[in-house]
């Protein structure tokens, strides 16, 4: 008679111990690993939810802040302002939506709010795709829905302090990561496209994707390509931040909040705001140096786990020096960034927990 052989438990990265292949991939193999892919039909649901859930964000941000703001009129006033070098700073560097729904409306007789529409739609919908195919590519496409639920939350920011250029910098940045976590050498056209958007919308969000790419190159491989991505990508950064305050020279801050917002950042109530909106991706690491299963999963995916954290840590860190960081707009363009670290630093925290807790039900 012949001996049946029953599966061999084999070991993961993810977990640092044993778990039995078969409870985990199924008889016929059918829920594969990070090397596989999931079955069309769950894939297909899967992003199918995650989408809605972006676009149920989306609707509310249309009720809540753009559809009153088209009704009075102040989208408009806004853009014209922007166009005319009559707005305050920041928000006349941010010169790129504006003058597109001003073209839009001149050329087309299009509202101002429904160029608006249509520019953030647009936008989002390069967002989620992007980030689709960035989650696909690291090997964690099962989290898409988690990742679409930390850009649900941020939205709420979008709603109450929206601006022009929110969706226009999620676009971008999300290209702009992906271009930097790939070794495709055709990165640098997706990654020009993203530079040339966020010098127009989000100069802090280029130099972050700088910061990033250098960091990909000194802890993560010092590979020249990325030497020159991230030195390049702080260069256009600098160059376009003073390039914007030459052009516009009269635009200033507002004198009782002035430009660094340290204090108003350190207030208790806006720290309990920032921290309800980053704790949830952020919270993991604050336990990096006591959780080895965590350090291990930083060192497993450096090369892009490394530029990622970097992303977040620069784009956070300088939110809190000159942004209001309780309008949390202000972190609706790195939400990818924010949702992949968010899921690798849970799941290396809970995977043995319920590795243990799968493997006792199964003997149940």
């Amino acid at each position: 008679m012949a001996t049946i052989v029953p599966p061999r438990p084999r070991p993961t990265a993810r977990t640092g111990e044993a778990i039995d292949a078969e409870a985990v991939d199924g008889p016929a193999g059918e829920h594969r690993d990070r090397a596989g892919a999931l079955p069309r039909s769950i894939a297909t649901l899967l992003h199918a939810t995650a989408a809605l859930v972006w676009a149920g964000a989306f609707t509310f941000y249309l009720r809540v802040w753009l559809g009153p703001r088209e009704s009075d009129g102040s989208i408009g006033r806004s853009v014209r302002e922007v166009v005319g070098g009559t707005a305050d700073a920041p928000f006349q560097y941010r010169i790129l939506v504006p003058q597109l729904l001003d073209r839009l409306h001149d050329a087309l007789g299009w509202p101002y709010g429904y160029g608006e529409m249509v520019v953030d739609l647009v936008a989002l919908a390069v967002a989620v795709a992007v980030t689709a195919a960035l989650l696909r590519r690291l090997g964690l496409e099962v989290w898409v829905l988690a990742v679409a639920l930390v850009g649900a939350q941020l939205t709420i920011g979008a709603m109450w302090w929206g601006k022009t250029e929110t969706y226009a910098a999620l676009a971008a940045a999300t290209v702009g990561l992906w271009a930097v976590l790939s070794d495709d050498r055709r990165r640098w056209l997706p990654l020009l496209g993203a530079a040339a958007v966020l010098a127009g919308t989000r100069t802090d969000l280029l130099l972050a994707l700088g910061i990033a790419a250098l960091a990909r190159w000194a802890l993560a491989g010092r590979e020249r390509r990325d030497l020159g991505a991230g030195a390049g990508l702080v260069a256009a950064g600098l160059a376009a931040t003073v390039a914007l305050k030459l052009a516009y020279p009269a635009a200033a801050y507002d004198e009782a909040a002035g430009m660094l917002q340290v204090q108003h950042n350190l207030q208790p109530l806006t720290l309990l705001i920032v921290l309800a909106f980053l704790l949830p991706t952020l919270g993991p690491y604050l336990l990096v140096r006591s959780q080895p299963t965590l350090r291990a999963a930083i060192a497993e995916h450096r090369r892009w786990m490394v530029p990622t954290l970097a992303l977040v840590a620069a784009e956070v860190g300088s939110v809190l020096v000159v942004g209001r960081a309780d309008e949390v707009r202000l972190f609706l363009p790195i939400a990818p960034a924010l949702g992949i670290v968010g899921v690798v630093g849970w799941r290396a925290l809970l995977g043995p927990h319920l590795a243990r807790e799968w493997a006792a039900s199964h003997r149940g």
